[in-house]
């Protein structure tokens, strides 16, 4: 690479996105951008919804951590999916022992998040083709569709009725109710979304973990009656036998894997009977690159993959390429709240119609950022706009 840059696009949020452990006030798409020597530029997505200070930190995990390491590297054009899987592990190998050290391997394995992505767009760029071509010419196999089935997150702990009654309307089969608001709170919305979803609409419950096991086994009659399809991250911090418990207690199933850093730490999760869904995130655990392998391995052990998303436009893109090449990836989440760093900062954005999202087919990420747009959001860390000359 010739070059490799750190920015971040921000815009206040109207109405604060609450979940049980806090609220969201901005939305924030933290970029990595990787230049070739041609002049070539991919871009790739970090995660940086939480903390408030994240940028400051995840510029300089890229601008020290990483930047020196993908100076001079180079894509082997002949065998894109081989070349970005050995930098991506070079990545790994280089910074994972300093995120041990630090405490803070997820970080590392955020800002590398961002340096994947980018390596596949730049790649897919250059070959004329979309990441998800990529792959699927790599293992010997045909990208499967042109469309990505969806669910509904972003619901609650307001306006419960009103939120689903829109999905319903918008032609979505699934929704996901935010919890952990206090079990007054919670039963009330956990009935509210039942009914006005139907008796044939599917209920997910995203639980943040807020609860304690023995808070979890308490709510397990509303969530029963409620008929809830799976709770995710139902308990902080839990044990090795703690999600075997709660489904050996409610019959419910568990999905969790959004806060998983690392092989080692996946394949503990894999080996879990009572997780019954994986949820992988495209900007917070190595990028497509990693995502890729955690997707084989939940196929080897019969899990459903259904992919983490709550950020920006390009971590959408890269969830959508990923997904058109894994058929283990059952569907994706689509935050139906207002997101301008996801919906205004793309040129011809990909489009839901029925329950599915369309898969981007342009080159690499398959998505044109809108650089107009683009300048109107960008600011530091602060929240002050930065002026672009």
């Amino acid at each position: 690479m010739a070059d490799v840059r750190f920015w971040t696009l921000r815009q206040p949020i109207d109405v604060p996105v609450r979940m049980s452990f806090g609220s969201l006030q901005w939305r924030t798409l933290a970029v990595v951008e990787l230049t070739d020597t041609d002049g070539v530029t991919g871009y790739g997505e970090t995660w940086a919804n939480y903390p408030s200070w994240i940028e400051g930190e995840r510029s300089a995990t890229v601008t020290d951590g990483l930047r020196p390491l993908l100076l001079g590297a180079e894509i082997d054009l002949d065998d894109p999916p081989g070349s970005i899987g050995r930098l991506h592990q070079a990545l790994v190998g280089s910074l994972w022992p300093l995120g041990r050290q630090w405490g803070a391997p997820g970080p590392i394995m955020q800002a590398i998040s961002g340096a994947d992505q980018a390596l596949w767009d730049l790649a897919g760029k250059r070959l004329g083709s979309p990441i998800a071509d990529l792959v699927a010419s790599g293992q010997g196999t045909v990208s499967r569709c042109h469309q990505v089935p969806a669910y509904a997150s972003g619901i609650g702990p307001e306006d419960v009725a009103a939120q689903v009654q829109r999905c319903r309307r918008s032609g979505f089969p699934a929704v996901k109710l935010r919890v952990g608001f206090g079990a007054d709170v919670d039963r009330l919305n956990l009935a509210a979304a039942r009914l006005h979803l139907g008796d044939d609409g599917e209920l997910l419950v995203d639980a943040n973990q807020a609860w304690t096991l023995d808070e979890a086994l308490a709510m397990a009659d509303a969530l029963v009656d409620a008929g809830v399809a799976w709770v995710e991250e139902p308990i902080a911090d839990p044990s090795g036998d703690d999600f075997a418990t709660f489904t050996a207690c409610t019959g419910l199933k568990v999905a969790a894997g959004e806060n998983v850093y690392g092989r080692r730490a996946w394949q503990a999760l894999l080996a879990d009977p009572a997780v019954a869904v994986v949820q992988p995130d495209v900007s917070k655990q190595g990028g497509i690159s990693e995502l890729l392998w955690v997707c084989q391995q939940a196929e080897a052990c019969d899990k459903a993959v259904e992919p983490h998303l709550y950020g920006g436009a390009l971590a959408y893109a890269a969830t959508l390429q990923l997904a058109a090449c894994c058929p283990v990836v059952r569907r994706i989440e689509l935050d139906i709240r207002p997101n301008p760093v996801r919906d205004d900062l793309v040129v011809d954005p990909p489009l839901f119609s029925d329950g599915k999202v369309s898969v981007p087919q342009g080159a690499g990420l398959g998505v044109v950022l809108n650089v107009e747009a683009e300048l109107q959001h960008r600011r530091d860390h602060t929240g002050r706009q930065i002026e672009v000359l």
